[in-house]
């Protein structure tokens, strides 16, 4: 099952070991296979095969790890439309092999069954988000989230919100989106996620991007997104993918956005102790991209 050689497998051989791969990941506990891939030096988990521990076909996770970097630990996510949480869920892998814990919501009753059992760890929810199209009644995410987090704990701010629907649903869920910050316990303004993957639908992404930017999230350039392969192999496999692609952004607000959300940046302390001011302030995310040059240059 784990030989080498599967682009030389037919197809559907090629696409029955690779779900096989993912089905047994999901029923592991996290790190059972990997050991502990949230370290960068894991020489394992550098050896391990892509479509054996990436659910989306077009690898979407591996530009999301470059973005918050391979030692990011004990992160946060809160999936929107997680289907069975195997095919194409992007959480599988941040779950099983970085160790990250989060909020899977799905309102189909099948795919939640499917969902109940994949062996997943995350907390779960049947239920449609507002916006979506077949919800009567969607649930506010923010609200959803609150049941499962403490929402004002700086260290557990989510860091990644994925929506997988596509659609004219789309974009109603991204303005149900409730993006108000909140006081953390340092004083510091919380925000709903720091970063968003949205499902790239083309009719829809320029309206995506302009309602994001009212909400201070802001789409990462393709000269900020990190490429990991060769452009004419990126391009050849994102043509035979079935699978989704997503559009990055980050949580990036502006001075002026703080003050027109009442945060006043320089009145903001912690109620921490005097010789912890120095700290305060930093994200619980440093973005970055990564580059070989850059690990040369300091290993010279």
């Amino acid at each position: 099952l784990y030989g080498e050689g599967q682009d030389s497998l037919p197809h559907e051989l090629a696409e029955t070991r690779r779900r096989a791969s993912l089905e047994k990941l999901a029923i592991l506990p996290p790190f059972a296979l990997t050991g502990k891939c949230c370290d960068s030096v894991n020489p394992h988990c550098k050896g391990l095969e892509s479509s054996e521990i990436f659910a989306s076909d077009t690898f979407s996770e591996r530009e999301i790890i470059k973005v918050v970097g391979e030692d990011q630990c004990e992160g946060t996510f809160v999936e929107i439309g997680g289907g069975d949480g195997i095919s194409d869920s992007i959480t599988l892998y941040f779950e099983k092999i970085m160790g990250w814990s989060g909020l899977i919501l799905e309102g189909d009753i099948n795919k939640f069954e499917a969902l109940k059992h994949s062996g997943r760890r995350a907390n779960i929810s049947h239920a449609y988000v507002a916006g979506s199209k077949d919800a009567v009644n969607g649930v506010d995410v923010r609200k959803e989230m609150e049941k499962h987090f403490d929402m004002s704990d700086d260290a557990k701010t989510c860091q990644l919100m994925v929506v997988n629907e596509i659609g004219p649903a789309q974009i109603e869920i991204v303005k149900a989106l409730n993006t108000t910050m909140t006081p953390g316990s340092s004083g510091m303004p919380v925000p709903l996620s720091s970063m968003l993957a949205i499902a790239v639908d083309d009719a829809n992404r320029a309206q995506i991007k302009t309602l994001l930017e009212t909400k201070a999230y802001h789409l990462m350039s393709s000269e900020e997104t990190p490429v990991s392969e060769s452009h004419d192999r990126l391009a050849s496999r994102l043509q035979n993918a079935k699978g989704r692609t997503y559009d990055i952004f980050l949580w990036m607000p502006t001075s002026e956005e703080f003050q027109a959300a009442g945060v006043d940046m320089g009145q903001t302390e912690p109620p921490h102790e005097h010789d912890e001011k120095e700290s305060f302030g930093k994200p619980e995310i440093e973005y970055h991209v990564s580059d070989d040059a850059d690990e040369d240059e300091e290993d010279s």
